[in-house]
């Protein structure tokens, strides 16, 4: 869950380290990198820990809040589909420098 705010030139957002991975959050930066600095902090209160973002604007801030978003929302989807077809893409690759013989084989057992 995220919860954000905007302030004069400042966008100020807490996101849910549970959802959203640091690597998420620098990615989708860097794609509004032009338009924006990134201040990231985190914490741990109780079990609950918080990404901490301010992305200091000189303009455009309701739009650069909106790209942010969707940009962490993309780069979240691409680890999430990257993740889950891992087994899928190594088994691709072994079988790419198998010989041939052992292709039927494969093929069999699935």
């Amino acid at each position: 869950m995220s919860n954000y705010k905007l302030e004069s030139n400042k966008i100020l957002i807490d996101l849910d380290a549970d959802i959203y991975s640091t690597e998420d959050v620098i990615l989708a930066h860097h794609r509004i990198s032009n338009e924006c600095i990134l201040l990231l902090s985190t914490s741990n209160k109780m079990s609950n820990a918080t990404l901490h973002i301010v992305l200091e604007c000189h303009d455009k801030i309701d739009n650069i809040a909106k790209d942010f978003f969707y940009f962490l929302s993309q780069q979240q989807t691409k680890r999430i589909l990257s993740k889950q077809n891992q087994k899928i893409r190594d088994l691709i690759v072994e079988q790419a420098f198998k010989p041939i013989a052992d292709l039927q084989r494969v093929v069999d057992e699935l």
